[in-house]
């Protein structure tokens, strides 16, 4: 079932998300799933998207995933398909440990906005006041732009870098391995993605590096929330990690989320079919943008957390309204040249949110919200149909085909 038709206003979703019955999600041995015809989805259908994993597995084109439908606060789809590793030695499980890159930025945005909540952060407020190193920034000037300069260099910034402008990516920082031209040179060169150095080192390397643009003018992915792990660290003052573990992991039960993992814990590990970073060689550098590891068990108990407007057993980790204003669309009016997600989506605090259908890429509804990792990890919440989806894979050339198959997958197995 396609969705592109006319759909309510965000407040309007927003309210839907607010009304949701809160229930409580206790299972931790396994997924426990219902019927799920008794949550609007049709079994048939659910039957084919199980199918289409086993075939892609068989195929080869994948070692093995693990996907998760839930619609009503239930979990109605939970399948492991194939294996942890090319070598075919493990199969899948619930509690397949990942590498969650990407999708470990909703985490640290959640946990930053406890501290807002607190009056600890202030969303407006310039990251110089905990990262003195930001004070003075420069914004990249490439030869032969408007200010007639000869040879790459760069200007005085004449704004500063906010806590808002790190969550919602209009800091002017970029990802260095993706840009190919003068300014990614400049951040290999200064090794900008090195993990042999710590969040107070790294936030050192960055205010050090030109901006892609003025802060707060445009959006653009970049080391955003990697330093806004060290915010987080100085606001909170304690280690990144050790604020994660108080705020998210230990209030949720998320028992197997961490930047790395004992060796005891290796068999769990999934491997794509290239080499990927080793989940259990610690390393100084905890990056707040792409550092955590997970499982299908413990995303499942997040994103439900998500799904109950904040709260999970009892536990309250955000105000309804503090995940009212991340979900809200945060870059209106700004220049979104490099905004990936497409025109259907805006980006709040954290996640893409859809804002229209003109120009979708797949089905989806007003207000969903998502995000997605390097290598294939990718969920989303949609509060109008109250359903969330999870699909976690180790392959970053399936990526995006499996992003779209997720989403049509879903969609198309709604019966109401």
């Amino acid at each position: 079932m396609m969705l592109n038709r006319t759909v309510p206003a965000l407040s309007v979703v927003l309210s839907v998300l607010c009304c949701c019955t809160v229930l409580n999600f206790t299972a931790r041995a396994d997924i426990t799933t219902v019927d799920p015809g008794s949550i609007g989805l049709d079994a048939a259908k659910l039957s084919e998207v199980r199918q289409a994993i086993a075939k892609d597995v068989a195929d080869g084109k994948l070692p093995g995933a693990v996907m998760l439908i839930a619609r009503r606060g239930k979990v109605g789809f939970f399948e492991a398909a194939g294996f942890q590793t090319p070598q075919k030695k493990r199969p899948m499980t619930s509690k397949t440990i990942f590498r969650m890159y990407s999708m470990t930025k909703p985490i640290v945005s959640v946990a930053t906005m406890s501290l807002v909540e607190e009056g600890r952060l202030r969303l407006d407020e310039p990251i110089s006041s905990y990262i003195p190193y930001f004070a003075e920034t420069t914004v990249f000037q490439q030869a032969g732009s408007s200010f007639m300069i000869k040879v790459d260099g760069a200007r005085p910034a004449l704004k500063q870098i906010t806590v808002r402008d790190l969550m919602r990516h209009t800091s002017g920082m970029i990802y260095g391995v993706f840009d190919k031209g003068a300014l990614g040179k400049m951040y290999k060169a200064a090794g900008a993605a090195s993990s042999d150095i710590d969040l107070n080192q790294f936030s050192d390397v960055m205010a050090k590096l030109p901006l892609r643009f003025e802060p707060g003018t445009a959006w653009h992915y970049g080391r955003s929330t990697d330093v806004l792990g060290r915010v987080i660290e100085i606001a909170a003052g304690q280690p990144l990690d050790e604020f994660l573990a108080a705020r998210i992991f230990r209030p949720l039960g998320m028992t197997d989320t961490a930047f790395f993992h004992d060796a005891d814990k290796a068999g769990r590990i999934a491997q794509g079919v290239k080499p990927l970073f080793n989940v259990t060689e610690p390393k100084p550098m905890l990056s707040g943008g792409g550092g955590l590891t997970s499982t299908m068990e413990d995303y499942l108990r997040f994103t439900m957390m998500l799904r109950n407007r904040g709260s999970l057993d009892g536990k309250r980790i955000i105000k309804p309204e503090t995940l009212a204003l991340m979900t809200q669309n945060h870059i209106a009016g700004l220049d979104r040249q490099f905004f990936y997600p497409g025109k259907a989506y805006g980006f709040g605090l954290g996640f893409a949110v859809r804002i229209g259908n003109e120009g979708a890429h797949y089905p989806g509804t007003l207000g969903d919200f998502w995000w997605r990792g390097y290598a294939g990890t990718y969920f989303w919440v949609d509060p109008c149909k109250d359903l969330f989806a999870i699909l976690l894979i180790q392959d970053p050339a399936k990526r995006r085909h499996y992003t779209v198959a997720a989403r049509n997958w879903v969609y198309n197995a709604l019966v109401d």
